[in-house]
């Protein structure tokens, strides 16, 4: 059945925004005199920021420090993401590939609505995207399918026409959830070898890989 749509991730799958996240995650840990873990948002990344604040602090639940600090580091994140942002290469070219070919394309992402508003006007990419879904408008996020399942349903397409684009292995495991294809691509902070052990149907080490196999992709049985 060929591929009607192609679903992307956002942080680490078409831009890199991992500086100005640890900046934010780090300074907001601090700020409560606890020390930041070195190399402990790699272990987290793919999951809502709340859910990773959460593991971060050493908590069992999600409380009322955790709801008030979250504010602290989205705010914080909005101020610096656009000097660190940068966009992945050949991120531009692919969606503007599948426009031109008239395959569907959304972004599903666990991020919050205003950082995803600054990464889609960094990536220039807002007159290409046929639907963008965030965590804001989901009761779960990855690795539940929650946001995938909710892209399925905006652009109209079934989920089994659909193939995801992920660099987390929460991702993956939800595009799976969600019954949809997966491509993982290692331009991320998760390792292929993570990566891979979830069977996605491809494994690539960028996104520039998929262009030149696009046609076999998206007409693949």
């Amino acid at each position: 059945m060929p591929i009607k749509s192609f679903i992307f991730d956002l942080d680490g799958t078409l831009i890199d925004a991992f500086p100005a996240y640890e900046k934010s995650f780090r300074h907001t840990i601090e700020s409560t005199g606890r020390t930041y873990e070195k190399g402990s948002l790699e272990l987290l990344y793919g999951q809502s920021d709340i859910e990773i604040l959460r593991q971060l602090l050493k908590k069992d639940k999600i409380d009322k420090e955790t709801e008030h600090l979250i504010e602290q580091k989205r705010t914080y994140y909005l101020k610096i993401a656009p000097q660190y942002i940068k966009t992945v290469p050949c991120a531009y070219e692919l969606i503007n590939i599948l426009k031109d070919r008239s395959i569907k394309t959304a972004i599903a992402t666990s991020g919050q609505r205003q950082a995803t508003e600054i990464a889609i006007d960094k990536l220039k990419i807002r007159h290409l995207l046929d639907a963008t879904i965030t965590a804001t408008e989901v009761k779960k996020g990855k690795p539940a399918p929650d946001l995938f399942l909710k892209a399925s349903e905006m652009i109209n397409i079934p989920t089994k026409e659909c193939i995801v684009i992920e660099d987390s292995t929460h991702g993956i495991e939800a595009a799976k959830r969600a019954d949809m294809k997966t491509i993982a691509v290692s331009a991320g902070k998760t390792p292929m070898r993570d990566l891979k052990k979830l069977n996605p149907d491809y494994a690539l080490d960028s996104l520039c890989e998929i262009i030149p196999v696009l046609d076999r992709i998206i007409n693949a049985p």
